[in-house]
This record gives C-alpha cells, sequence and structure tokens, in this order.
C-alpha cells in the first residue's frame, strides 16, 4: 500500500511538472482522488482484461488498483480490483464499458 503524499504512476494524459507529455505521469495520492474515478469493482479477471482492451482502443486512460492484493490474498472475493480511469474520461468510459455489456458504476 502507498502512503500519504507517496508518489504513484498512471497512465499518459497528465500534467508534469517537467512541462513535457509523459508517457507515464506521477501524482500524489490526495490528487489523484480528485482526478480518478472508479467505473468498475470486479473479481473477475476477464471481465476487467475485456474492459482494459476496450479502453486502450477508445484511447482512454485507466489504471486497475488493487490487484496485486487480490492475487496476494489468494483471490479472496473481499478485494476486489477496481477499474479507474481520469475524471473527465469517466462519461465516455462508462457509456464505452456499459454498451459492450459491462457492469460499471455511477459514482
Amino acid at each position: 500500500m502507498t502512503g500519504r503524499g507517496e508518489r504513484v504512476s498512471i497512465a499518459s494524459g497528465a500534467d508534469c511538472s517537467n512541462g513535457r507529455p509523459p508517457t507515464k505521469a506521477l501524482l500524489t495520492n490526495e490528487r489523484m482522488r480528485t482526478v480518478m474515478k472508479e467505473i468498475m469493482r470486479t473479481n473477475d479477471l476477464v471481465s476487467i482484461s475485456f474492459a482494459q482492451a476496450l479502453l486502450k482502443d477508445a484511447d482512454i486512460a485507466h489504471d486497475v488498483f488493487d490487484q496485486n492484493m487480490s492475487s496476494l490474498e489468494g483471490g479472496v472475493i473481499a478485494i476486489q480490483r477496481r477499474l479507474v480511469v481520469l475524471d473527465e474520461d469517466a462519461v465516455e468510459a462508462r457509456r464505452i464499458l456499459s454498451d459492450a455489456g459491462l457492469d460499471v458504476r455511477d459514482v
């Protein structure tokens, strides 16, 4: 788990302090909470993989949270993987995934 203020990587699309658009940008946990939205939560690896492929094809930056925790706990269903996208991409990402028949969170 990351601590408060620790830097975490996210996919491209975020600003970077050096002024260049990076392939991966680093944000603090506090900033991530304001720019990332959870759109899907599941233990189904096939669904997560399918959702990631759809978002990649649509050029929507995304990440999967808690995938390592779920693996460490032996796939316990209590710890689900969470698919997150940038806040400004959340509406489009939800539409793409729901059109493909996936269950998305409307938070």
